[in-house]
């Protein structure tokens, strides 16, 4: 394709990082920052303000900046029906493909998918465009899991597994052979937090790709505030599936882990939920 990549940016810095590396790479790209949810870095980007589901803007916007296909990246918290003003296009799809999945990740991202194919705009994945994000198998970090860790990283990630069937999420808290917590629609921050509050000490976060998923949407993604959070909640370390999830900032994440003392391990979970 030699069209513009097109971004739909929700919170957090993955999507601040993604524009980055466009412009260092001179790739030509656009970002629409979701109104309200965006980082305000990315005014700093070629890039439009938009609200929320509305989805005609934003196809106009994004045709008109030379985009030919599109990406999502960053978090978003989706409000209740009754907050949503919607454009004639929106609702159109409201009525034919959305409404009934609104509430469901994976559902609603495959019908987003097929939207805005049919529009014209096909959807990539941050890591069809940069396949170096994609965390490879083994430690990353100077720690390694102990016998008992591995014991935690097998029920975790038989967890995350459980819990991504469900369509609620895609991570699991494991700390001495028990689940104290599983991601729900508050993504990795809002489990972590709950974490956070539990007593105890040790255990492990793991993050894998949902059975059903479709890969070019929600990758599991690690950074610095993965770390940040993991050390908060006293965990020893985070496993997560090689091939299936990304790392961002490498170095500063990495580095952050060492300092923290916990150890960063890609898996191959296809090994562990037997």
């Amino acid at each position: 394709m030699t069209g513009a990549l097109g971004i739909i940016a929700g919170s957090g810095d993955f999507p601040v990082i993604l524009a980055e590396r466009c412009a260092a790479e001179a790739r030509p790209y656009f970002v629409v920052r979701l109104k309200g949810i965006a980082d305000p870095a990315l005014e700093a980007h070629p890039s439009a303000a938009i609200a929320l589901v509305k989805l005609g803007a934003t196809i106009r916007r994004l045709k008109q900046a030379g985009c030919d296909r599109v990406l999502f990246c960053g978090k978003v918290i989706r409000p209740p029906w009754y907050r949503i003003r919607l454009d004639w296009r929106g609702l159109t799809a409201v009525s034919s493909v959305i409404f009934n999945t609104w509430w469901h990740d994976d559902r609603l991202h495959r019908a987003i998918t097929q939207y805005f194919a049919k529009a014209g705009l096909p959807i990539v994945g941050p890591a069809d465009v940069w396949p170096d994000l994609l965390i490879g198998e083994g430690v990353l970090t100077a720690r390694e899991p102990s016998d008992a860790n591995w014991t935690d990283i097998r029920a975790a990630a038989i967890a995350a597994i459980a819990v991504g069937r469900t369509d609620r999420g895609q991570g699991a808290v494991v700390r001495n052979g028990a689940v104290v917590a599983v991601e729900d629609r508050d993504h990795t921050d809002g489990l972590l937090a709950r974490a956070t509050e539990l007593p105890g000490q040790g255990g492990v976060l793991a993050k894998l790709v949902k059975p059903q998923q479709d890969r070019r949407m929600d990758l599991p993604v690690i950074g610095p505030g993965t770390i940040a959070a993991a050390a908060a909640a006293r965990l020893d370390g985070i496993a997560i599936e090689a091939g299936g999830a990304m790392l961002v900032r490498r170095a500063e994440t990495l580095a952050a882990a060492d300092a923290a003392g916990l150890f960063l391990i890609g898996i191959d979970p296809s090994g562990l939920s037997a």
